[in-house]
């Protein structure tokens, strides 16, 4: 009975090394090597072949942009009612353009001091610019949701708006044009006087790096 549980023993023993050898012999695992570019001449001209090697490119998630909740309820309460419920149409159908139109809504109820503040002239055109992009993205989306039948009134009716849309956006661009002209005109002034008066602003300025600028008052 010994002489058998010594023989198990030693058939176990030797398993076990069997099976650790076996292990340790696995070749190693050796990290991927970077693809490489071939140079190649072709055989039948002088031209040089250049044989890039397909790349696994990451898809890029690009994060949407969107107006807080507080400012997209005041952007929709300004639109009024029958511009309101487009954008809603809108959002059903297009989440990227409805907030891209809220984006383009708040940009442009900011004032640029730089202009000066708006003419009520401009107001009511960047207002009706406001609209009709509305409008024109609405019929857009409702163009490629519609049967055929009803394609040629909503294209004749999206065109007629474009047209409109394009000569209100003209004639701001041409406004714009004007105010930088203005502001141009005034730099160049500006420039004129500078250059006139440079001993003056020279020596005004030197007095107040030295600290002997006489503020002395009566």
């Amino acid at each position: 009975m010994k002489s058998i549980n010594v023989l198990l023993i030693a058939a176990l023993m030797f398993m076990g090394s069997c099976l650790l050898a076996q292990e340790n012999t696995k070749s190693p695992k050796h990290p991927k090597q970077p693809k490489k570019i071939h140079v190649v001449q072709d055989a039948d001209s002088s031209d040089t072949i250049v044989e890039i090697p397909d790349i696994d490119i990451p898809e890029i998630h690009i994060p949407e942009i969107k107006v807080s909740i507080e400012k997209e309820k005041k952007i929709l309460d300004e639109l009024g009612p029958r511009l309101k419920k487009e954008m809603e149409k809108i959002k059903k159908l297009n989440k990227m353009k409805y907030n891209k139109l809220l984006m383009d809504n708040q940009f442009r109820s900011f004032e640029f001091p730089l202009f000066g503040k708006r003419s009520k002239e401009d107001s009511e055109r960047l207002k009706k610019i406001t609209e009709l992009e509305i409008e024109t993205e609405g019929l857009g989306l409702e163009y490629q949701k519609a049967e055929k039948a009803e394609r040629g009134k909503i294209k004749s009716d999206l065109q007629a708006k474009l047209s409109d849309l394009f000569e209100l956006r003209e004639d701001n661009r041409k406004e714009e044009v004007k105010d930088l002209e203005d502001r141009l005109s005034e730099l160049k002034q500006t420039l004129d006087e500078r250059r006139k008066n440079k001993d003056k602003i020279i020596s005004n300025r030197l007095d107040d790096l030295t600290g002997e600028d006489d503020n002395t008052e009566w």
